[in-house]
């Protein structure tokens, strides 16, 4: 499936500044799901990684949502964060229908919720690996937002051109792999489950190889 003319139009005019792309931190045990918009399937694809991987990998769940002005239809109803900005809540269970509460079904060994606001998700990002991830377990991660700042090992965008925030197209050039939502289904899901790959260097695709 191709991207629209209008979706395509003048893309390269959407990227990132030079110096912010030089700056970004490489972290290969982490796998980025983004999306276009709320309800486009990142968090059935992470499950699906996590009940493929889980078997013979530990893995941590995550979820990072950043909130700016205008944004609650993209967010629902959550609580802000806190007066530094950001709040890192570990997944209990008591709450089952909640995205990192279906991690932790599916397989992770924790999950967490992460809520920021953008200009110190990085901070709340470096917080979380210095007190919850000190292993460096591979991480599974519902954020687009980070690629800002991280070079992942993979980064998975999802695209419903029905569904689409104002600044969506400039995250689609960091994207090792494009997945397209459409009437609740997600395209060549499983061709992108049975290509990934975790190793001691990290998540790849087995294509890229």
């Amino acid at each position: 499936m191709l991207l629209n003319r209008n979706f395509t139009t003048n893309l390269h005019n959407y990227g990132f500044r030079s110096n912010q792309e030089y700056m970004r931190k490489v972290k290969k045990n982490l796998l980025l799901i983004g999306g276009t918009g709320r309800n486009v399937g990142k968090t059935t694809l992470a499950n699906e990684i996590i009940k493929k991987f889980s078997p013979q990998q530990r893995i941590i769940g995550l979820k990072v949502s950043t909130f700016r002005k205008n944004e609650n239809q993209f967010h629902g109803d959550h609580q802000m964060p806190s007066e530094t900005g950001f709040l890192i809540t570990k997944e209990d269970l008591r709450l089952k229908h909640k995205d990192t509460a279906t991690m932790v079904l599916a397989g992770a060994e924790r999950a967490y919720y992460v809520q920021t606001t953008g200009d110190v998700i990085m901070k709340a990002y470096r917080e979380f690996e210095k007190t919850e991830n000190k292993e460096g377990l591979p991480l599974i991660c519902e954020s687009r937002g980070l690629i800002s700042y991280i070079k992942p090992g993979l980064f998975l965008m999802i695209v419903d051109q029905e569904n689409m925030k104002d600044d969506s197209i400039k995250y689609i050039k960091y994207a090792d792999r494009i997945l397209y939502y459409k009437n609740g289904d997600l395209s060549n899901l499983m061709d992108l489950i049975n290509d990934l790959s975790i190793t001691n260097e990290g998540w790849a695709l087995k294509s890229q190889k």
